[in-house]
């Protein structure tokens, strides 16, 4: 982190408050920035392309592939990437979780078997599939050429975990992350992850 060089100015994020722009406010910090001094302007992802093409923001902070293009074509510079383990003392991460009331699975443990064996088969698709996953992106993401969606799988592929259970530690990552983008305060963290998660339906 004593690496980045960030300084104050427009960003465009995916939504106020939402993870994207909490990680925002975490670059700020690192670079030594008070997070508030950070203007933001939440928009979709082809209107932050377009207005950093026109200068009218800074940078941007959101999801991929929209952080790829310009990466890929060299117009723009890669700060800080999440998904490559930026922050180290965030990483492993609890980032996309699924949730239920503990008593559901119990009374329903074929659904929750059946939805486990999904995240596993599709992280195994992603990890061992990349021509695959380009074909199946590009359904959604027509308008992007095959080299940056490419280069955003990759990324993708090295940061999905070959299991989808989740651990103590990832779920403490996820709180820390909060605080760390000073959304959260220090002592309303949980003083133990212990029993919160299983991996009883993805083995």
């Amino acid at each position: 982190m004593s690496g980045w060089v960030f300084e104050s100015g427009s960003f465009a994020i995916g939504g106020v408050n939402t993870v994207v722009h909490a990680y925002l406010r975490i670059v700020a910090v690192a670079g030594g920035l008070d997070p508030e001094s950070i203007r933001v302007a939440p928009m979709a992802g082809d209107n932050m392309l377009a207005a950093m093409q026109t200068k009218a923001i800074d940078g941007m902070s959101t999801v991929l592939p929209w952080t790829r293009k310009g990466t890929v074509e060299g117009t723009s510079v890669l700060v800080a990437s999440g998904a490559e383990g930026d922050p180290p003392q965030l990483s492993p991460l609890a980032f996309n979780v699924l949730a239920t009331k503990p008593d559901t699975c119990e009374k329903r443990k074929g659904l929750c078997e059946k939805m486990g064996r999904a995240f596993k088969e599709a992280m195994a698709f992603i990890r061992s599939d990349a021509k695959g996953t380009l074909a199946i992106l590009k359904r959604t993401f027509a308008k992007f050429d095959d080299a940056v969606l490419a280069d955003a799988i990759e990324v993708v592929r090295k940061s999905t975990p070959a299991s989808p259970a989740v651990t103590e530690k990832e779920l403490a990552n996820a709180e820390n992350f909060n605080v760390e983008a000073r959304l959260m305060k220090a002592e309303a963290k949980l003083k133990s992850y212990e029993g919160l998660s299983t991996d009883a339906y993805v083995k």
